[in-house]
Order: C-alpha cells, then sequence, then structure tokens
C-alpha cells in the first residue's frame, strides 16, 4: 500500500470519530466509546508510519527547527505528521464533548467549537475554552450547581 492510501486511510477512523461526537444519534457515552476507539485505531496508523522509518531519530541528534525541517522531509515522517494531528484533534473533540456534557452545555455553542477544532485543531479549543467560560458564567448567574457557586466546568 502507498503512503498516499495510507494518508487517506487514515482519515476513515478520523471521520468516524468526529461524526461520532457531532451526530447526536444514540447516547452520548455509546458516541463518545465509538470516537475514542477511533483516536485509537488512527494512533496506531501513526505508530506504524512513525516507527517505520529510521530517519525518526533525527529529532533525538537535532531537536531544532532545522531538526523538525529534516524530519518533515521524510515522506513516512510527514504521514506521521498529519497523522498526529488527526489524532490529537480527536481526542481534543472527545475532551470538549466530555466537558460540554458535564457541564450541560448546549450543543448549538459546542457544535461550531468540535467542527473548529476539526479543521483547526488549536483555534477550536480556544473557541471552545471561550464557549465554556461563558456557558459557566451564564450558568454561576442563574442556579448554582455546587455548594461553593462554581459551575460544572470549573469543578
Amino acid at each position: 500500500m502507498s503512503l498516499n492510501q495510507i494518508f487517506w486511510l487514515a482519515h476513515v477512523p478520523a471521520a468516524i470519530g468526529w461524526l461520532a461526537l457531532l451526530l447526536p444519534v444514540g447516547s452520548f457515552r455509546a458516541r463518545r466509546r465509538t470516537a475514542m476507539f477511533c483516536g485509537a485505531a488512527a494512533a496506531l496508523v501513526y505508530t506504524g508510519a512513525f516507527f517505520a522509518s529510521p530517519e525518526a531519530a533525527v529529532l533525538i541528534r537535532d531537536y531544532s527547527l532545522t531538526g523538525v525541517a529534516a524530519f518533515f522531509d521524510v515522506p513516512h515522517l510527514q504521514l506521521a505528521g498529519w497523522t498526529h494531528y488527526l489524532v490529537l484533534d480527536l481526542w481534543a473533540g472527545i475532551w470538549e464533548a466530555d466537558e460540554a456534557d458535564r457541564a450541560g452545555m448546549d450543543r448549538r455553542l459546542l457544535v461550531p467549537c468540535l467542527l473548529t477544532t476539526a479543521m483547526i485543531g488549536p483555534v477550536g479549543l480556544l473557541l471552545f475554552l471561550v464557549c465554556a467560560t461563558l456557558a459557566r458564567g451564564r450558568a454561576g448567574r442563574g442556579s448554582r450547581t455546587s455548594a461553593d457557586g462554581a459551575g460544572p466546568l470549573g469543578q
């Protein structure tokens, strides 16, 4: 199988994981487990791509911007790097969904955060943190959710 085929194959579990988080079908718990399983499957692709290349040790020899550039000159490691993003962005989305579920955050706030995290991870995470803070502030002005007055995301 070519690296390009593996590249596209790595997107399958990531896409299924994101769909599990985004589509309100079934219980949240089942959707979360599906997303976690898919994240683990994509992590296996990452592991294979990373360890298939002996050049991965370049970062041990030269941990610098130049070393990172040399790392990404190797096709197996480019695949590993991209799969790294797929996996970690999905796991950030799982965390966001967990936090939103615990806090009772409105899905109308959560879904744009998840979509942004899926496309441009750190920006989506920041968006979620802002939305969660706003949701917590609204919950704090309404009925208190704990003895100390902290909202669910603050516990």
